[in-house]
C-alpha cells in the first residue's frame, strides 16, 4: 500500500449528530497527518508497544472536536455484533475511555502495525482495512494493514499506509 494515507468519509455508520467525516478510511493519496500522544504524560517520545491516541491534524474549527481515533461498538456487546470500526470523536489524553488507546508493533519485514488492546495485553487486535461504500475502512481485523513512517515536511511525522 505504498504512497497511502490516512483520512475521513462521511459512511453510513457514522455519528448522527455532525455533518463532519468521522469514519478513518485509507486514503487514496498521502492522506491527513497523524499525531500520536502516549498515554503516559512523562513521555517525551513515542515508544513501540505503548498506549497512544492518534489523531489528525487539520485546521478545520468546525471538526476540530473530532479528531481522536477510537474503535467503535466495544461495549455493551451489541446482538448481532458489528464490526469494530474505527472513527474519530475521542477525547485527546483521556485515560478512562479505553476504545482511544492504539499501540504501535514492529513487524517482521520492517513495517509497523497499528493494535488495539481492550483491558490490557491479554486481548490485542490489529488495524486492518475492509471495502466500505468505495473506501477501505479501518476496523480491528485478523490482517493487520501494515504501515511505515514517513516525515512531513511541513508538519512532522505521517503515518504511510
Amino acid at each position: 500500500m505504498d504512497g497511502t494515507g490516512v483520512g475521513l468519509a462521511n459512511l453510513d455508520d457514522q455519528q448522527q449528530n455532525t455533518s463532519c467525516p468521522t469514519s478513518v478510511v485509507e486514503s487514496r493519496d498521502v492522506g491527513i497527518a497523524v499525531y500520536f500522544t502516549p498515554k503516559n504524560p512523562e513521555y517525551q517520545q513515542i515508544a513501540e508497544s505503548t498506549p497512544v491516541n492518534i489523531h489528525f491534524y487539520f485546521d478545520y474549527p468546525l471538526c476540530s472536536n473530532l479528531t481522536v481515533w477510537k474503535v467503535d461498538n466495544l461495549v455493551p456487546p451489541l446482538l448481532p455484533p458489528l464490526p469494530n470500526t474505527i472513527s474519530t470523536g475521542a477525547e485527546l489524553g483521556n485515560p478512562n475511555d479505553l476504545s482511544s488507546w492504539f499501540q504501535i508493533w514492529p513487524d517482521e519485514r520492517g513495517n509497523y502495525q497499528l493494535v488495539f488492546c481492550f483491558e490490557g495485553p491479554s486481548y490485542c487486535q490489529s488495524i486492518g482495512v475492509v471495502p466500505q461504500s468505495g473506501y477501505h475502512r479501518l476496523l480491528l481485523s485478523e490482517n493487520p494493514m501494515p504501515f511505515r513512517f514517513k516525515l512531513d515536511h511541513m508538519i512532522g511525522m505521517a503515518a504511510e499506509a
